[in-house]
């Protein structure tokens, strides 16, 4: 018989030091900025460029549907720290930082660019779906309410005490730090994610026990439910 174990998803407000390294502000502009640097000198045709237009497509939906909400002065700093959860914030900032420290290796470049692309991609997702019913009645959620199931085999030797789920933003995987801390123990709990593409995964002192990508808010849903079978 299988034991199931309930929480709901607990994000605590301290940033770990993965994301601490990126910059503490930004724009979109800084982001129009930044791309239209990086696509200067590459060749239309490449695919690194073709990355690089998708980028810029998906930031010029998210800031249109950011800026019809608060409005087209809104692009400012302080405004977008006032106006967006600091989970938000931080994943943004996040991938800015991707953009201004990409590898040297043309392989590693590309790389590094797709998972801003999908992580962006997600984000406006979230912006499109935000005018259906089933998402909340504010024109840009910034952040995701999230409940998690883990559900232990029969004659597990998991004590479910020792039970652990972490969040990472996707290009960073299960490395530690974890950006996110998301639940410990059995206790019913309660959380928040920003849209985006995360890695997830569950633990046991310090040992990954199963991982799960996860595109958070593209659902087009308040809230977005998580399951795992150990």
């Amino acid at each position: 018989m299988r034991r199931p174990i309930v929480l709901l998803l607990l994000v605590l407000a301290k940033v770990s030091p993965l994301l601490s390294q990126a910059p503490s502000t930004w724009t979109f502009a800084d982001f129009s900025t930044t791309v239209g640097t990086l696509s200067f000198n590459i060749p239309p045709t490449s695919t690194e460029f073709k990355t690089l237009d998708s980028i810029s497509s998906a930031l010029n939906d998210i800031r249109t549907g950011y800026l019809g909400k608060y409005g087209n002065g809104a692009d400012t700093a302080t405004m977008i720290s006032a106006d967006l959860s600091s989970e938000y914030s931080s994943s943004m900032a996040d991938d800015l930082n991707a953009l201004k420290t990409l590898p040297t290796g043309t392989t590693d470049r590309l790389a590094a660019l797709q998972e801003v692309r999908d992580d962006l991609k997600v984000k406006a997702k979230t912006v499109a779906a935000a005018s259906g019913a089933g998402l909340v009645a504010d024109a840009f959620p910034s952040t995701i309410q999230l409940t998690l199931s883990v559900t232990l085999s029969a004659g597990s030797n998991i004590n479910p005490s020792d039970v652990s789920i972490r969040a990472n933003p996707h290009h960073f995987g299960t490395k530690p730090p974890p950006a996110y801390i998301l639940g410990n123990g059995t206790a019913p709990q309660s959380g928040r994610l920003p849209p985006g593409r995360f890695e997830i995964w569950v633990e046991a002192h310090g040992h990954v026990l199963k991982v799960q990508d996860w595109d958070i808010g593209e659902n087009g849903t308040a809230t977005q439910a998580i399951t795992f079978n150990l």
